[in-house]
């Protein structure tokens, strides 16, 4: 299996992505959506955790990147229901957490509801470009 760091060839064109953006600071919304649209990614956006769970549910997506805090409903409540859904029926979803405060001590919680990854805010581009490679290499990969 590959690690992240194993995705780090800037020069590599990332095949397109649907991409769900789940934060409710528009700020991060625009700078995010803009970011990967010019990435060539069709992006959704929500404002929150209860607007993410809906829109897995109606959508495919390729990745979601998930602020986990957020109202109405969290990232971590949000990536929990997720994974309850997936267990009846629907596709596995790569969830990518988006936190400014991660601690190591909350790995764990994040791997209990169901994240598959973070990344720490603020983030680099080179980060979340990682993330996206990695995921358009796993994604090619199951084909």
């Amino acid at each position: 299996m590959n690690s992240l760091e194993d995705f780090t060839d800037h020069d590599e064109k990332i095949p397109s992505l649907k991409v769900l953006v789940a934060d409710d600071d528009i700020l991060n919304q625009r700078m995010m959506q803009l970011l990967l649209k010019h990435e060539g990614h069709v992006v959704d956006v929500v404002s929150n955790g209860l607007e993410a769970f809906d829109a897995v549910k109606f959508q495919e997506f390729d990745i979601v990147l998930m602020d986990l805090q957020m109202p109405v409903m969290d990232g971590i409540e949000a990536s929990h229901r997720i994974r309850e859904w997936e267990e009846n029926g629907g596709q596995h979803t790569f969830i990518v957490a988006l936190t400014a405060d991660y601690l190591p001590e909350q790995g764990q919680r994040l791997f209990e509801a169901g994240i598959d990854n973070y990344i720490p805010k603020p983030f680099e581009m080179e980060h979340l470009q990682r993330m996206l490679r990695y995921r358009a290499n796993a994604k090619s990969t199951a084909v």
